[in-house]
């Protein structure tokens, strides 16, 4: 029985799949680029899928996964970003599935969604890379998603993935980078490809995510000077354009450039993350540039409405949780405490403080007493008017 296998044909710059459907051997283009960092990965999931289809029969595999990608890129066609992490999701998950030997939705049962995050985090070597606790349960909100698909397909009659009761677990803090971080990190960019400085500085400068750094030139307006971009759920947020990036816009409109850095290639989040590792900086993401500019803005005495307007954030909570305020950034509040302490005046000076009258105070009442004031109370009030005919 033959098997499926994966090939570069010396015309193409792309792999092929050698496959059998219906018994005939064909040869079907993917979409892995021979230069693309998981190919290998991505290659073994391909092949290995097509090659269980090929055992199974064409039965099974018209009820296995093959439907899955075509049913992700019909349902984002529209946003390319969330089209992309979706992908990527089911590609991790994917090699789950392969790895039990599960070939189609029937064979899903919820005790295999339960198990996966514990799999996420301690996969085989030879299949992927490990992955945190949290990225597993984003990965399975992927998954039930395609599995209410095949609800509404006919193909199962339940979605066994629905409400598994898994919770998310807290994250490490990202920290403030410090100006002597800073200082080496802009140090160690010189020797970099050119758009890490030029990530480096419009995410300093105004405080945007890592995607949002490579801005189009169409949404900087240098009459107003202001910078839109694209944020979370496609909502434009529009601030005042840093005159570092000013000059980073001036210089990409004088190259002929559409776009304020010159490139930012795909999974530009791990290449900053072998920087930081190499520089011997660990504790540092690409985001902890957001949370440095929140925090220095906070600590210049900007106000929250403030920073949330510069760096667009939607609310104060989501604000408080880039904070990283220490103790010596609220040192001087004690010398408002003794600011604020009325001073002690000296005996006899004019206006000095006399002591506070008080009250005497009155013995109780007995109940005879107060319900005899409460007779002579209504005694007093006059009595009501009848209207006639009323």
């Amino acid at each position: 029985m033959g098997m499926a296998s994966a090939f570069i044909p010396s015309w193409s710059k792309f792999y092929y799949l050698r496959v059998k459907r219906n018994g005939i051997w064909v040869q079907e283009k993917t979409a892995i680029h021979k230069n693309s960092v998981d190919a290998d990965r991505r290659l073994k999931v391909i092949v290995h899928t097509a090659s269980a289809e090929e055992a199974a029969g064409p039965a099974t595999a018209s009820a296995g996964w093959v439907w899955v990608p075509r049913f992700l890129k019909a349902q984002f066609s529209g946003s390319p970003k969330t089209q992309i992490r979706y992908a990527e999701a089911w590609s991790a998950m994917e090699m789950y599935l392969l790895e039990k030997r599960i070939y189609g939705p029937t064979e899903v049962t919820h005790d295999t969604c339960l198990h996966y995050p514990e799999w996420r985090e301690n996969p085989p070597k030879d299949i992927m890379k490990a992955s945190t606790w949290n990225t597993a349960l984003t990965e399975l909100k992927v998954f039930s998603r395609i599995l209410s698909h095949a609800v509404h397909q006919g193909m199962i009659s339940a979605n066994p993935c629905f409400r598994l009761g898994l919770r998310r677990r807290d994250t490490k803090i990202k920290p403030e980078i410090t100006n002597e971080e800073q200082e080496i990190i802009e140090e160690r960019l010189q020797s970099e490809r050119k758009w890490m400085m030029e990530c480096w500085t419009v995410a300093m400068c105004q405080g945007v995510r890592l995607g949002e750094t490579n801005c189009p030139l169409s949404r900087i307006d240098l009459t107003l000077n202001t910078i839109s971009v694209i944020g979370k759920g496609k909502k434009v947020h529009t601030g005042p354009l840093h005159p570092d990036v000013r000059k980073l816009a001036l210089e990409a409109k004088a190259t002929g450039r559409d776009t304020l850095i010159s490139e930012l290639p795909r999974k530009a989040s791990l290449r900053w993350g072998k920087f930081f590792r190499k520089i011997g900086m660990r504790h540092l993401t690409f985001h902890s540039t957001r949370v440095t500019v929140v925090t220095r803005l906070a600590r210049s005495g900007a106000s929250k409405s403030q920073v949330m307007a510069y760096v667009g954030h939607a609310s104060e909570a989501v604000n408080d949780v880039y904070l990283r305020l220490s103790s010596p950034d609220v040192a001087h509040l004690g010398n408002l405490l003794h600011a604020g302490k009325p001073t002690a005046k000296k005996k006899g000076s004019r206006g000095a403080s006399r002591a506070p009258i008080r009250a005497k105070r009155r013995s109780p009442a007995s109940k005879s007493q107060r319900a005899s004031s409460s007779a002579r109370k209504i005694a007093k009030r006059p009595a009501p008017v009848r209207v006639q005919g009323a």
